[in-house]
C-alpha cells in the first residue's frame, strides 16, 4: 500500500507547495513592510519630540532659547516628517512591486490592511509637517 501523499491518486502535491511557498513569501513580505512602516513613524516620532523641544526650553527656568535654534529645530522636525512620509511611499512602493512579481495566493482582500495603514500614517505625517510651528507661532 503507497502511502506517500505525494504519489496518491488525485492530489497534486507540487500545486499545493507553490500555492504554500508564494503565501509564506507574502507574509515575509507583509512583515517586511511593517518593518519598513515602523522605522518610517519612528523618523516622524522623532521629528515630533524634535517640534517639542520648545517646551523643555521653556519649562527650564534661566535658560534664554535664541529663536534662530527654535526655527532650525522646527525645520529640521519638518524634515523628519517629510523624509517618514517619503521611506513609506517607498516601503509601499517595493512591497507592491513584489507582491506582483510573487503572484496570487488565493486570498482576495491582499494589500486593504497596508493601504489603510499607508492612508493614516500619510494623514498623521502631512497634518504634523503643516501645523508645525513651535515658538515661531507665538
Amino acid at each position: 500500500m503507497n502511502t506517500d501523499p505525494a504519489q496518491a491518486p488525485g492530489h497534486d502535491c507540487k500545486d499545493e507547495r507553490d500555492r504554500l511557498a508564494r503565501t509564506t513569501t507574502h507574509l515575509a513580505n507583509a512583515r517586511t513592510y511593517l518593518a519598513w512602516v515602523r522605522t518610517s513613524i519612528a523618523i516622524m516620532a522623532f521629528g515630533f519630540v524634535l517640534e517639542r523641544v520648545d517646551l523643555l526650553f521653556l519649562l527650564t527656568p534661566g535658560v534664554a532659547v535664541p529663536h534662530e535654534t527654535v526655527r532650525q529645530l522646527g525645520l529640521v522636525s519638518r524634515f523628519c516628517f517629510g523624509a517618514g512620509a517619503a521611506v513609506l511611499l517607498l516601503a509601499a512602493a517595493r512591497s507592491r512591486a513584489i507582491a506582483k512579481r510573487i503572484g496570487p495566493d488565493g486570498t482576495r482582500f491582499r494589500g486593504v490592511a497596508e493601504t489603510v495603514l499607508l492612508l493614516v500614517a500619510l494623514g498623521l505625517a502631512l497634518y504634523f509637517s503643516i501645523s508645525s510651528g513651535g515658538l515661531t507661532r507665538a
